[in-house]
């Protein structure tokens, strides 16, 4: 019954062969535990996931004696070792080593290796091992799935197709839903053809990446799907060279013929790698001119952010209760992990751009440890960038976006006023995937982009995107650091914040300013619901109220 899926998957093994041992660990197939990070070692995190198991986990289900190719991605190119696949039971137990069957590590440089389920195991964890001798014999990555391994599989069963599909045995296979593609709907995939790829954007696969293929866009064009256009309507602004990439008055755009770099400020990296801004309006507009022809990528939080973030993003491992506790089992982290001040990776706002034969794919995403960023969409959060282009020029990679000043969600941090710590990156050697950028090509900084005299009273707090990519903001009045009551009314959900005053630590080198003024503008939630989902606005308007407003909120309003 299953001898297509097994064929189809060894189809697949071409995308997941690379040419040298990787480090770092995800699971794709089976699907790891949310959220998929590869940095879940054991000296920081707990056994045996080093990820806890959730209340309702999510399971995959394999057949007794059906072979599979399990598989899994990696974005470290240098430690030392091997790996194993071990079954445990539902109390993490190990029941046996499943790859090799010898008891070894397997050392070699495939991220997919062939499995036989032999018996039955019901709510099990499928566990895999990854060495980085180079730290110590005992120092391991890992990574888990919760399985079930059954006897028999029936039509409309999902967790055969990891949750991503529906089994059809008139098919003797899976039928994927959008977003997903393999023979057990077990990738992830924005596109699948260049049609679906907008104007002239192209479908490319990315070996690397969670996102097996990603689309690259025509200059001018970004998201997922190419789907959105940045128009510039200030007709006088003469900065920026938006409408095509020859410059038709030299020197205007004196910068690679991209952009007047009189407009900016700029600050300089490293010698190399330089990175400009410019307040518009309630955006910021940052440039970055790094000296790759590789991806490039900046990170950014408040200054002094509580370790309490590492919390985020809650894997529903407990009742609402227990979270209000903030015990560091709740994350994964051992004790003394989560205590510990905040590594530059940790709780990072990040956007990246690639650039392959003149499109460009750029990324809206979130760190919350050592693990390769992850999407926004991971964290239920929105691509939020206004706009987007990113070239190659001169041996050189230049991105520029825009992004609300404002802007906070949980997997957003403001951009200003004052100053924020910063990290950027660049790829090691010029390759286009997104994995381990090496120790000098990468760095920490503060970054300030938004003097205090120069931030407007009034702007969006949050970015919103209907189905015609027209933007939806909630917007600000006048902002404080105290807080009254105000009722926020969501359709039937009712918000109250209490009238408080913060004390968590401020980092914004600004005094507070007295003016005391109502926090939100209630008018946004009347949006029509066939312009934006209810559904959308409550969820991330809970979660802003239940965990950004009292963490984030006394940085926002300095």
């Amino acid at each position: 019954m299953f001898s297509a899926i097994t064929a189809m998957t060894r189809s697949f093994l071409w995308i997941l062969f690379v040419p040298t041992i990787f480090g770092h660990v995800a699971l794709i197939y089976p699907t790891a535990r949310y959220p998929p990070l590869d940095f879940l070692d054991t000296a920081r995190t707990l056994g045996p996931c080093g990820m806890p198991k959730p209340t309702n986990p999510i399971y995959t289900d394999f057949v007794v004696g059906e072979s599979y190719n399990l598989s899994w991605t990696s974005s470290h190119l240098l430690h030392k070792g091997g790996v194993r696949i071990n079954l445990l039971d539902a109390s993490g137990n190990k029941i046996k080593q499943i790859y090799p069957e010898n008891g070894e590590w397997h050392v070699n440089n495939d991220l997919t290796v062939p499995v036989v389920f032999e018996v039955g195991c019901d709510g099990c964890v499928l566990q895999i091992e990854r060495q980085a001798l180079e730290y110590g014999p005992s120092y391991i990555f890992r990574s888990c799935a919760d399985i079930n391994v059954v006897g028999t599989v029936s039509d409309e069963n999902e967790r055969i197709c990891s949750g991503n599909g529906v089994f059809r045995s008139e098919n003797d296979g899976c039928n994927c839903y959008k977003g997903f593609a393999g023979p057990a709907c077990q990738y992830r995939v924005d596109c699948q053809t260049d049609s679906e790829c907008g104007v002239n954007g192209k479908c490319v696969e990315s070996p690397h990446s969670a996102i097996k293929r990603s689309c690259f866009c025509a200059f001018g064009f970004f998201g997922a799907n190419c789907e959105t256009e940045f128009k510039n309507e200030e007709k006088q602004d003469l900065c920026f060279n938006f409408e095509n990439l020859v410059d038709t008055q030299p020197p205007r755009f004196e910068k690679h013929g991209l952009f007047d770099p009189n407009c900016y400020s700029k600050q300089d990296l490293n010698g190399q790698d330089f990175i400009f801004s410019r307040v518009v309006g309630a955006d910021v507009e940052i440039i970055l001119d790094f000296n790759t022809t590789g991806w490039v990528a900046i990170g950014w939080r408040p200054v002094d952010l509580d370790t309490i973030c590492r919390l985020f993003p809650d894997l529903g491992v407990q009742s609402r209760r227990y979270r209000q506790i903030h015990d560091h089992r709740e994350s994964g982290f051992v004790k003394s992990a989560f205590d510990a001040p905040l590594h530059p990776m940790d709780c990072v706002d990040m956007v990246s751009a690639t650039v392959i034969d003149g499109r460009s794919k750029i990324q809206d995403m979130y760190s919350r440890d050592r693990s390769t960023p992850l999407l926004d969409k991971y964290f239920d959060g929105e691509f939020s960038l206004t706009a987007g282009f990113a070239v190659e020029r001169d041996g050189r990679t230049i991105f520029m976006f825009r992004r609300n000043i404002r802007e906070i969600e949980p997997s957003d941090h403001p951009l200003g006023p004052g100053k924020i710590f910063g990290i950027y990156a660049k790829s090691l050697d010029g390759n286009d995937d997104f994995y381990y950028h090496g120790s000098k090509n990468r760095g920490t900084t503060v970054f300030e982009f938004v003097q205090k005299e120069k931030m407007a009273n009034n702007g969006p707090l949050v970015f919103f995107k209907d189905s015609d990519s027209k933007e939806k903001t909630m917007e600000t009045v006048q902002v404080s650091t105290e807080i009254r009551t105000e009722q926020v009314k969501v359709e039937s959900t009712t918000i109250s914040t209490t009238e408080t005053t913060t004390n968590l630590p401020v980092s914004l080198e600004t005094e507070k300013p007295t003016t005391t003024v109502s926090l939100l503008e209630n008018s946004i939630f009347e949006t029509n619901s066939n312009e934006l989902s209810s559904n959308t606005v409550n969820s991330r308007i809970l979660t802003l109220a239940i965990f950004v407003f009292p963490f984030i909120l006394p940085l926002l309003v300095q």
